[in-house]
């Protein structure tokens, strides 16, 4: 559950920022400091980097859905999933 919640976080503050060049970007979530990059890729939005304790992530986000892995274990939810919690989803 941890894991989701935090790959949930990790795809909303992704999605709600512009995909533009690969500058690292950074947010906090529960004091655990993450940086990314994102990219287009095809029709979704890549979104790689780690967390400070060296846990890397990378995720692929639609319209519809967010997959991919985070410190090795695989997510895959809606994107409604995160919306029910509350989790602001912006528009790709």
């Amino acid at each position: 559950m941890r894991k989701i919640a935090i790959s949930l976080a990790l795809a909303s503050t992704a999605v709600a920022a512009p995909a533009i060049a690969q500058e690292e970007k950074t947010f906090t979530h529960n004091g655990v400091e993450y940086e990314y990059t994102t990219r287009t890729v095809g029709d979704a939005t890549m979104v790689t980097g780690t967390d400070d304790r060296g846990k890397a992530f990378r995720l692929y986000v639609t319209d519809s859905r967010v997959r991919g892995t985070y410190n090795g274990s695989r997510v895959s939810f809606d994107r409604s999933e995160a919306q029910a919690r509350g989790i602001p989803m912006a528009s790709r």
